[in-house]
């Protein structure tokens, strides 16, 4: 009950008419959002098997360690590398190859339809159990169902990326924008998207391409309207020069990345000095201030001319003669001592002594930088981002290496404020989005769905899925007959098998097709794992339906429109278009979404129904709930122990 609880929540907001969930915690403070991962991050959820769902939308949201699926997916304790070949005991089954390698795979998209399709799958399985049907055959049904539809998507409803053009990579984008707050603008907002991800391409040591995501840092500044947001080539850093006395631009930047004070020394907490003699107090003060003067000399001889850290530079006066210097100028200046404190602010870098080092040397210092933008720009630029200055010897120095480098570092104003941008990195071409909009719940949102939107064209780019033909049959029984090594047999179908990048149809269109193939593969079945197998068939209408529902149409006579496509789509071959066949909900009609533009990355279905079915596993797997008290501690009347 917990779960189809959460599943309810989450529904209302699947789809390009889906509803936002307002949601609004102890402090008051508000976020208005249809992401069914920030949906249930922000509900305080105590039941242990909702608990699961919540986990599953939040590793099909962040960028999670999982394994790269080629035909199937991996059963659910194959999380490391291996091969895997399993030979189904039933005579029409074929045996299956699983290529699992440990990967980072950024997954943004598909959060709501997961956790729909895993309530649905738990709701069924729970009635076959009810029913007398024993756990363990459930599961085994369940997982066989996985195996096989992950193999249905990539031979049967996977289209080829460079058979399409480049365009079905704007079209997934804009798909996936067609449910948020941006999707009136998603022709915009899907082109932004995949320029900067495009932008971002880079070659790893092992010679693959690669899209990094973090490279792409996205800022949100209020005022003008949505469309006004823009693309920037280079990392745009949220902060500005500690002093207007230094340079706006900077060309052939050398970066000193820090995450060290850079204000006045203090000893640390609990040390304490004992002066003697009171006429060397100034002795130690002026010391204090030499050790950070010393550190800033190492940095500037060292090369650097952009140095950024995530503490503070310290604004420290000058002695009282430089200060009777200043006012006396002033006084020349504005002819009337009185009038000094007015032109105070013009001569402020004077008085900032370790900014004047900077200032001198046209040097641009910035303080109090996010660690996690440091991180990013030293990632970019080369460079390392430094916890201290101390060497091996036991002395301070700076090494020319560890600084970053960048083409120009400049200064430019964007909205109310100043932002710092870094263009031309060494080491990767890192971009920047500048969102526009009215308010933080807006930007906020729209943040949240271009996150998405460049994580699926990430997984176009990248991702690819492996076709298994059936002479990867005929190679399993040849290896059973030969007793060849297990290796070298996956090595044989590996590279029989070549991958491409892909999409499928989106609007219901895969889900309606496995249902349909998974309903003939359970009639065909002589065991009672087929009681799970059309199970799982069931509950991947729960996606349609919705769909159909959110858009206030017919959903069993939509749905049954889609399963008589799909059927003569798998029974004949006078209509193969009609397995592109999905919703339109627009006009509530049925139509060729692949031909409309309706698409999605191949392997976000695959993981969807991967991540769903093992989460419903774990939970299948569980008979019983022991719940610990806590120990009782003995007390007295008064109990404090006495």
């Amino acid at each position: 009950m917990a779960v189809v609880a959460i599943a309810n929540i989450l529904k209302s907001s699947l789809g390009p008419v889906g509803l936002d969930k307002m949601l609004v915690d102890e402090l008051g403070d508000m976020t208005v959002t249809n992401d069914g991962a920030t949906i249930l991050k922000n509900l305080e959820v105590e039941h242990p098997a909702a608990k699961v769902l919540v986990e599953l939308s939040n590793l099909q949201d962040q960028e999670v360690s999982t394994t790269k699926t080629s035909s199937t997916a991996a059963p659910a304790h194959s999380m490391a590398a291996l091969w895997f070949v399993s030979f189904s005991c039933v005579s029409h089954s074929a045996a299956s190859l699983v290529h699992a390698s440990a990967a980072i795979v950024q997954v943004g998209d598909g959060t709501t339809s997961v956790v729909i399709f895993a309530a649905e799958l738990l709701k069924q399985a729970n009635e076959l159990v009810k029913s007398g049907v024993h756990p363990t055959l459930v599961i085994a049904g369940l997982n066989w169902a996985k195996r096989e539809a992950c193999k249905f998507i990539a031979n049967t409803m996977s289209s080829k990326v460079e058979d399409l053009g480049v365009e079905c990579i704007l079209n997934a984008a804009r798909t996936s924008m067609s449910s948020k707050i941006i999707g009136g603008e998603s022709a915009f907002f899907a082109k932004l998207a995949v320029d900067a991800v495009s932008a971002v391409r880079t070659i790893n040591n092992k010679g693959k391409v690669k899209y990094p995501i973090k490279a792409i840092n996205i800022l949100k500044a209020h005022g003008k309207s949505l469309k006004e947001s823009q693309l920037v080539n280079g990392y745009a850093l949220n902060c500005t020069r500690a002093a207007q006395g230094m340079p706006t631009f900077v060309k052939n930047a050398k970066i000193a990345l820090l995450d060290i004070d850079l204000r006045k020394m203090k000893l640390a907490l609990g040390v304490q000095v004992m002066v003697s003699d009171p006429s060397k107090l100034a002795d130690i003060r002026k010391r204090e201030t030499d050790v950070t003067k010393e550190r800033i000399e190492l940095l500037l001889n060292a090369g650097a001319n952009v140095v950024l850290t995530t503490q503070g530079i310290d604004d420290v006066s000058g002695n009282k003669q430089d200060t009777l210097q200043l006012r006396l100028h002033c006084s020349w200046l504005c002819g009337e001592v009185a009038h000094v404190f007015l032109c105070f602010p013009f001569f402020l870098f004077v008085l900032q002594t370790m900014l004047k080092y900077f200032v001198e040397r046209g040097v641009i210092a910035v303080r109090r930088c996010n660690k996690s933008d440091l991180k990013a720009i030293a990632k970019c630029t080369g460079g390392q981002l430094l916890l201290s200055l101390g060497d091996l010897e036991g002395n301070e120095s700076v090494d020319a290496s560890v600084l970053g480098e960048a083409e120009v570092v400049e200064e430019g104003k964007v909205g109310d404020g100043e932002l710092l941008f870094i263009k031309g990195c060494k080491n990767s071409k890192a971009q920047s989005i500048i969102l526009r909009g009215a308010n933080d719940y807006m930007l906020d949102e729209v943040d949240r769905s271009l996150h998405d939107s460049l994580c699926v064209v990430k997984r176009v780019l990248e991702s690819k899925v492996r076709q298994i033909k059936d002479f990867a049959v005929q190679g399993a029984l040849f290896f059973r007959v030969v007793g060849q090594t297990l290796t070298s047999f996956c090595f044989v179908v590996l590279f029989s098998s070549p991958s491409f990048q892909s999409v499928v149809p989106g609007g219901g269109a895969v889900e309606v097709a496995l249902s349909v193939y998974m309903e003939h593969m359970a009639d065909t079945m002589g065991s009672r794992e087929q009681l799970a197998v059309a199970c799982f068939a069931q509950s991947l209408l729960v996606i349609p339906k919705t769909l159909a529902v959110n858009g206030a149409y017919d959903a069993t006579e939509l749905v049954a429109q889609m399963r008589s496509r799909h059927h003569a789509a798998q029974t004949s071959k006078d209509h193969p278009e009609y397995r592109w066949s999905g919703l339109n909900l627009e006009d509530g009609a049925v139509r060729d979404n692949l031909k409309a533009g309706v698409l999605e990355p191949a392997i976000s279905k695959v993981k969807m129904i991967r991540f769903a079915t093992e989460a419903a596993v774990t939970i299948l797997r569980i008979d019983d709930a022991i719940k610990m008290n806590p120990a009782e501690r003995p007390g007295g009347p008064g109990g404090n122990g006495y």
